[in-house]
């Protein structure tokens, strides 16, 4: 019997110590959301308070939203003309191993 109510006690103090480690975190995590959100006033921090003020900030802020609308439709276009390739050089290679285009990789190939 003594075994049974120090293994609920044991229990019982884990789940506290649990709790308070819970609460501990959530104080933590709410006081560096405090700090984050009060931080950019202290610093006076804005990525475009300065923006357009002298004209290397603002040819960098117009290189780099050019930059970033590009590079998606690059990548893109690579995966696109990287696929076609290899249907291309697959349907070539079916071609050569069977020596006579069937019907629907000729009509593939006119597609292409």
């Amino acid at each position: 019997m003594h075994a049974r109510a120090r293994a609920k006690s044991t229990a019982f103090c884990r789940r506290i110590s649990r709790g308070i480690q819970l609460r501990a975190t959530a104080l933590g995590a709410a006081a560096f959301a405090a700090i984050v959100i009060g931080t950019p006033q202290l610093a006076r921090a804005c990525s475009v308070c300065t923006a357009g003020r002298d004209e290397e900030s603002r040819f960098a802020f117009i290189l780099t939203t050019a930059f970033m609308t590009i590079l998606p439709l690059v990548l893109i276009g690579g995966v696109v003309w990287w696929l076609r390739s290899r249907v291309r050089a697959h349907e070539s290679a079916a071609i050569s191993v069977s020596g006579a285009p069937d019907a629907s990789t000729s009509a593939r190939a006119a597609r292409i």
